[in-house]
């Protein structure tokens, strides 16, 4: 007999029919409810909460590890480990509106698009032309590739006064009769936690708008490895994890065309980069061989492909541009940040993308390196007990006065619900500058006096208490436990203990380098001289970091509007070398010096 299960949002009420032994988690998920889950359902992250008003259950081990007291009292359960028994009625938890950052920093982009127009008027009345009419297009074109499907179509166009021609590169991809006056793309930037969409006028090179989401495949997992694992050789899997992306993507377009007053049909050709990861699952192609030695990706090539391949809903006849990845871990979003910054010159410079994955390049025009380090979810805030993405609400900047006092910062100042990965980095570095926290990251056995009384128990650890229960948005304290701390540490450890890598590989010290960029969202909201106070960037090197937020973005539409990108590209790439940390015998000791603060 089938059960019940009905879901209440913010927004409206839904009613599902499943059968007994079901878990919560799968069933949300395949009726595309989201639901954050940053460990991809394994009963780790303790974030996947439901409020079950009707038909609890028994709760489980990780329930009551990693459930309060006053969230078991109030009903919350996690759906991860909730198996529906009877008819059940529950409440998800309001996901706030996630912080995009969509700018990136300033950067001159030649106009010279591999896009362009071509009008020809009455090019059949030269009777003594013996050249066919396809060698004629061609030869006004300076083109010599067309397929079959547009070349069934010359006969009706042959006779008109006018035709337009659309080409990229060398190859007709559209006639038209009379003009054609509306030409768009868009460049794509697909994030591990956002999907950032920008809309481009290809006749004039003016961005016109942007629109940027969740990836709605957060729901499997906050990082790569959780959603590899979730399809790892089970192709309906990696369907739907294909689809929930595509679906996202197609209701972006839809909301800028909707905006701009456009047809999906207006757009021709389509930029994308993304991690290695992100670019097979939007491709449909299975990401398994990448969580496994020799970690070998199925592609790092550039691509072009037709939008219904994978049912992306711009005009038939477009392109689809998927850029170049280095390697598993340091993806086509990598090479666009390089097409931003300054790796042509003699001065030795830094690039890091901080994320779940850290990516991180050091080079100069003779030399190029290149490595990730696997850095966890806890700059996400997944892992943080009261950590959260950066919503509204979420405390990203902190300080302690001189006298003991608390002062923080919300996410659009929001009264508070957790920490974010700023807010933490701040947190942190505030507790080792006035002693609550040691050098190995352990909570000092004697804070001072203004600081005693702050210092809490939970779950039978030290915590440091940052938000009393009636000053937040969550009907309870707002802590950082000893166990965050050492999230933390294992997270900027991995980061700077690459860093270090390269600059031994290269031969060179921190002094030597002229400008650290950091790219990326996370890399946007982070306070430099907190970053360099944890050991996460060099100490002492602030006046160096240049942020360039989303560089990613910034790079597709470079590449989108200058067809010399392809060449300087394939350029960059003939001069990385990439490291395989997990390979180096060094890696360790460097991962154990630099957990230290």
């Amino acid at each position: 007999m089938k059960k019940k299960v009905t879901v209440q949002t913010s927004a409206k009420k839904i009613v599902l029919e499943t059968d007994k032994g079901v878990n919560l988690l799968h069933l949300l998920r395949e009726n595309n409810i989201n639901i954050t889950s940053p460990c991809g359902g394994n009963r780790s992250c303790g974030k996947c909460k439901v409020r079950v008003k009707e038909g609890r259950d028994k709760l489980t081990g990780p329930e009551l590890k990693l459930l309060t007291e006053d969230e078991i009292r109030m009903g919350y359960r996690l759906a991860c480990a909730l198996t529906i028994i009877d008819d059940l009625e529950i409440e998800l938890l309001e996901e706030g509106k996630l912080e995009i950052v969509t700018e990136g920093v300033e950067f001159k982009i030649d106009f010279n698009p591999p896009l362009k127009v071509h009008k020809l008027l009455d090019y059949e009345s030269d009777e003594e032309n013996t050249l066919s009419h396809l060698d004629i297009l061609y030869r006004e074109t300076s083109t010599d590739n067309i397929d079959l499907v547009l070349l069934k179509e010359i006969p009706e166009i042959a006779e008109e006064k006018e035709v337009s021609l659309l080409k990229y590169r060398n190859k007709i991809i559209s006639l038209n009769k009379g003009s054609i006056k509306k030409v768009f793309g868009l460049a794509v930037d697909i994030g591990t936690t956002t999907v950032a969409v920008y809309l481009i006028n290809i006749l004039t090179g003016e961005g016109l708008d942007v629109a940027s989401f969740h990836n709605p495949q957060k729901r499997y997992g906050a990082d790569v490895i959780s959603r590899i694992n979730y399809v790892q050789s089970d192709n309906e899997k990696l369907k739907e994890m294909q689809g929930v992306l595509i679906t996202g993507l197609n209701q972006g377009i839809k909301d800028l065309c909707s905006r701009n007053r456009l047809e999906s049909s207006d757009i021709y050709l389509m930029t994308v980069v993304g991690n290695t990861v992100m670019s097979h699952l939007l491709l449909g192609i299975n990401p398994a061989s990448l969580a496994r030695a020799p970690y070998r990706p199925i592609f790092t090539n550039s691509l072009e492909i037709s939008p219904f391949e994978i049912g992306l809903e711009i005009n038939r006849r477009g392109i689809i541009q998927v850029l170049s990845a280095v390697s598993s871990y340091v993806g086509s979003d990598i090479i666009a940040d390089l097409l931003v910054t300054d790796f042509s010159s003699e001065q030795w410079n830094l690039l890091i993308d901080i994320g779940t994955n850290g990516e991180i390049v050091l080079g100069n025009k003779q030399q190029i390196l290149a490595c990730s380090a696997a850095a966890g979810s806890a700059f996400e805030g997944a892992n943080i007990t009261f950590g959260t993405a950066g919503v509204p609400g979420a405390i990203f900047s902190f300080s302690i006065t001189e006298g003991g006092e608390f002062s923080y910062e919300t996410i659009a100042t929001e009264p508070p619900v957790g920490i974010c990965g700023s807010g933490l980095i701040d947190l942190v570095a505030e507790m080792i500058k006035n002693d609550i926290l040691t050098g190995t990251g352990m909570f000092n056995e004697n804070p001072a006096e203004n600081i005693l009384n702050k210092i809490k128990t939970y779950k039978g650890m030290k915590a440091l208490e940052i938000v009393e229960v009636d000053s937040t948005a969550i009907n309870r304290p707002i802590l950082l436990t000893q166990k965050d701390v050492r999230e933390l540490q294992l997270a900027k450890g991995a980061i700077a203990a690459g860093i270090n890598i390269l600059l031994k590989e290269a031969g060179i010290l921190y002094q030597d380098i002229e400008k650290i960029y950091l790219a990326g969202g996370f890399g946007s909201f982070i306070k430099p001289s907190s970053a360099c106070k944890i050991g996460l960037l060099p100490k002492d090197m602030e006046d160096k970091i240049i942020k360039i937020g989303n560089g990613a973005g910034l790079g597709a539409r470079s590449y989108l509007l200058d067809k010399t990108q392809r060449e300087k590209t394939t350029s960059l790439l003939a001069r990385i070398e990439y490291l395989e940390l997990s390979l180096r015998k060094d890696f360790q000791e460097e991962f154990m010096k630099s957990m230290e603060f």
